[in-house]
C-alpha cells in the first residue's frame, strides 16, 4: 500500500493517526506500506510561507523524512509525481473542506467507509533520545504565520533564563528583536526537533509545523491559538485547527493565562 501526501509538514504529521488506524483496521502491516511526500504542488497562501508558492519543497521534505522514517513504514519516499494506485491523503483539499476550523486530524476520516476509533490522545511518536543539557528548559516555537496579535510575549521576560528557541533563523531573530533575547538551538531536521522536545520540560508555541511534532509526542505544551492573526495591518479571524488532545496541555488565548500556565509548566522541573 502506498500513501501519498502533497501537504506541508503539519498536514503530513496530522495524517499519521488516520494512517495508523486504517492499517490496523485493515490488518495491514505498516512495514509493508510506503509513505510518499509529493513535492512542488503549487498553492497560494494568504500569508508569506517558508515553502514559497508550493505546498511542500524538497528541502522541507528532507527535513521531515528522518522523523517519518522511525514511524515504521517500509520506506518514505520523495517525488514530484503522485504514485499510481495510492491513497491520496490530500483529498480533503479536493472536496473543499473548511480548513480554517475543526481538528486537522479529523479531516482524513471523511475518506473512510467505516468507523475508525479517532483516538487523538495516543502518542504517535515514541523514542528515547534526549539531550540532558536541555532537561529543565522550555522550548519556544514562534513562527510569523498565525501569530496572535492579542498575545504579548514580553510578559514572560522574568522567565527568560528558562527558555530556548527552536525554529528558523529568521524566526529566532524576530523573537529576539520583538520580545527578548534567549538561547537558540539549531536543528538539521524534524528528528532533531523531536529530540529537543523529548529533552525539555515542554513547549510554548503558536500553530506551526514544529508544534505538530510536540502534539504527536504528547509532551507538556502551551498552544497559543490563532483566533486572530495579522494580515495587511489588520487583525482578522485566523484558523483554529490545531486542537490539543492527550497529555498535559493548555490552549492560551489571553496574556494572563500565558503567564500563569508558564508558571505551572516550570513546576514540572525534574
Amino acid at each position: 500500500m502506498i500513501f501519498n501526501h502533497t501537504g506541508n509538514m503539519g498536514d503530513i504529521l496530522y495524517s499519521l493517526p488516520f494512517v495508523l488506524e486504517l492499517c490496523e483496521a485493515g490488518n495491514i502491516q505498516l512495514n509493508q506500506c510506503t509513505f510518499n511526500i509529493q513535492i512542488d504542488v503549487p498553492t497560494t497562501y494568504i500569508q508569506e510561507h517558508p515553502n514559497g508558492n508550493v505546498l511542500m519543497t524538497k528541502s522541507a521534505a528532507l527535513f521531515l523524512k528522518p522523523l517519518l522514517d522511525i514511524i515504521g513504514f517500509k520506506e518514505v519516499t520523495i517525488s514530484s509525481e503522485k504514485p499510481e494506485k495510492c491513497i491520496a491523503l490530500e483529498f480533503f483539499r479536493d472536496i473543499k473542506l473548511n480548513t480554517m476550523a475543526g481538528d486537522i486530524r479529523s479531516w482524513y476520516y471523511t475518506i473512510s467507509m467505516s468507523h475508525l476509533p479517532q483516538d487523538f490522545s495516543k502518542k504517535i511518536i515514541n523514542f528515547e533520545g534526549v539531550d540532558e543539557r536541555l532537561k529543565n528548559k522550555i522550548v519556544i516555537c514562534r513562527s510569523s504565520r498565525y501569530l496572535n496579535p492579542m498575545i504579548n510575549w514580553k510578559i514572560l521576560e522574568e522567565f527568560k533564563d528558562n527558555f530556548i528557541f527552536m525554529g528558523l533563523q529568521s524566526e529566532y531573530e524576530a523573537f529576539c528583536n520583538d520580545v527578548f533575547p534567549i538561547q537558540y538551538v539549531k536543528i538539521k531536521n524534524a528528528m532533531e526537533a523531536a529530540i529537543v522536545f523529548n529533552s525539555c520540560l515542554g513547549t510554548i508555541s503558536n500553530q506551526n509545523g514544529l508544534y505538530c511534532i510536540a502534539e504527536l509526542m504528547k509532551i507538556p505544551r502551551l498552544l497559543i491559538t490563532a483566533e486572530y492573526i495579522r494580515i495587511n495591518d489588520k487583525n482578522v479571524f485566523g484558523p483554529v485547527n490545531n486542537i490539543p488532545c492527550g497529555g498535559w496541555f493548555e490552549c492560551i488565548r489571553t496574556n494572563i493565562k500565558l503567564k500563569s500556565m508558564c508558571n505551572e509548566l516550570l513546576k514540572l522541573k525534574h
